[in-house]
């Protein structure tokens, strides 16, 4: 029987199959080493049902679903690429999510400027922080707090009632509005950027 032929297969039946072959190890993450005919080793890797995902015959790790080699080993699926990259595993309170993800961020820092939790762009490039410093649940959990503190912030400046004071046209052809909330605080909103002459 190939190595690769393994994949798939139940570790129990594996062992039923081949009363020669013994666990000399294993181990909570999902793995275990068996000792074959002639002193023979091999490591295999096992999901949560049992079924193995990836063995190693002391040549090369062989597997249906490796996601990346880190470190000259290879990690199986994004999550636990995840959890190696930032050395520790899930996370699964809100407030770590928040501080982690500010921490990667450099204080939500996003095109040369620090930015709100509100405001920061959470996209879906791969690359960005803190995108590919989480797991997808993770992500998607983020992505949630973030609407939920946008809905709260709008929430809370509607209840402001600012009230429109007038216009300002600067020599840049940029143009501002001026408004003041009931309390008197005065803000500006640019509603053209600047730009040069229109010919």
């Amino acid at each position: 029987m190939r190595i690769t032929d393994w994949f798939g297969k139940s570790l129990s039946d594996l062992l039923t199959a081949n009363p020669d072959w013994a666990i000399v190890h294993e181990n909570t993450d999902g793995m275990a080493v068996i000792l074959g005919p002639k002193g023979h080793a091999v490591s295999v890797w096992y999901d949560n049902s049992g079924l193995i995902t990836a063995a190693n015959d002391g040549s090369e790790k062989m597997s249906a679903n490796c996601y990346g080699s880190l470190n000259c080993e290879k990690v199986y699926g994004k999550d636990n690429w995840v959890y190696r990259c930032r050395g520790f595993g899930k996370i699964t309170s809100d407030r770590v999510l928040m501080d982690f993800a500010k921490k990667v961020t450099s204080d939500w820092y996003h095109a040369g400027w620090h930015r709100t939790f509100e405001d920061y762009y959470l996209g879906d490039y791969a690359l960005d922080h803190p995108r590919c410093d989480l797991t997808d649940d993770e992500y998607a959990r983020l992505r949630e707090l973030q609407k939920e503190a946008r809905d709260k912030a709008e929430a809370a400046d509607k209840a402001r009632e600012w009230k429109y004071v007038r216009t300002i046209y600067w020599a840049d052809n940029s143009e501002e509005e001026v408004w003041v909330d009931k309390d008197g605080v005065e803000k500006t909103v640019m509603k053209v950027g600047p730009h040069g002459d229109l010919c």
